[in-house]
């Protein structure tokens, strides 16, 4: 039975967000007056706070209702106003502050897996893990089709949570505690996007998080298997840098995806909510 949320107080925050995560994992029921469902989608049920009210218009879509064959597939990056992810160098830490961390460690601890591109874990030497935020440690999953991700890395040594190392048929998999290699083919040297989702799918893989880099997400938005982008953009300015997108994605701009988008404010960026499901008019 769920418990009954006070009426006369304000949903808070942490209030919120305990509630999304407990449902979002299964660990919970809602509280009664928290949030309600209606046909698989999600609504606040009482009156919340501000900063609950935008974190419901941001989260409760991707609490469902979920893709039956594969996974529901959220991506997030972070960029400067004139559209670059990283300098030329590879630095990109911080193009955006805190309060974008803290989002990008709720979406970690929401989903049940993150995702990141070699190169992401090769420069930025990532963690993946849940530490702005209360909520479980999600599966973390590398790709690298070309094995190249150094062995010191750490989520493939650290053991802190585990790690699935995605890679083409052969490749030796690295000795860390808790990393299993899974292999899959290639197609021009890249993975298949429906093959790869279909096998994360069949691992109980509901909802996947694709943290980067800009090319992975690419290939996941030319194959229209990106069901929400989140892509925060930082009052920057960079010049030369690493384009956020680097494959294209029509043949011309009419056949280029326009999502609905809603735009929220992240302490001094703002975050792009992109919705592939609506195509913007």
């Amino acid at each position: 039975m769920s418990a009954t949320y006070p009426t006369h107080t304000l949903v808070t925050l942490d209030d919120l967000w305990t509630e999304i995560c407990g449902v979002a994992h299964g660990s919970r029921a809602a509280s009664e007056g928290v949030l309600e469902q209606d046909e698989g989608v999600w609504r606040l049920g009482a009156p919340a706070s501000e900063q609950a009210t935008a974190m419901a218009d941001l989260f409760l879509p991707l609490l469902g209702p979920l893709p039956e064959e594969r996974p529901l597939v959220v991506a997030h990056l972070a960029q400067s106003m004139d559209g670059r992810i990283a300098r030329t160098d590879g630095e990109s830490h911080w193009i955006t502050g805190g309060d974008d961390l803290d989002h990008t460690h709720r979406l970690r601890a929401l989903c049940d897996a993150v995702l990141v591109g070699a190169e992401t874990v090769a420069q930025d030497d990532c963690k993946l893990t849940v530490r702005r935020c209360t909520g479980p440690q999600p599966l973390r999953i590398v790709l690298d089709p070309n094995s190249r991700v150094p062995a010191n890395r750490s989520v493939l040594v650290d053991g802190a949570a585990p790690t699935l190392w995605v890679c083409a048929a052969g490749a030796a998999a690295p000795a860390g505690a808790g990393v299993e290699c899974l292999e899959r083919p290639l197609v021009d040297g890249a993975f298949l996007v429906s093959d790869l989702l279909d096998a994360l799918h069949d691992r109980g893989i509901r909802r996947l998080f694709v943290e980067g880099g800009g090319l992975t997400v690419s290939h996941l938005l030319r194959g229209e298997a990106l069901d929400r982008l989140h892509l925060a953009v930082a009052p920057l300015l960079m010049g030369e840098g690493r384009s956020t997108l680097s494959l294209a994605l029509g043949d011309d701009l009419s056949s280029c995806p326009r999502p609905h988008v809603q735009v929220h404010q992240l302490g001094r960026d703002w975050l792009f909510d992109c919705d592939f499901s609506r195509e913007s008019r």
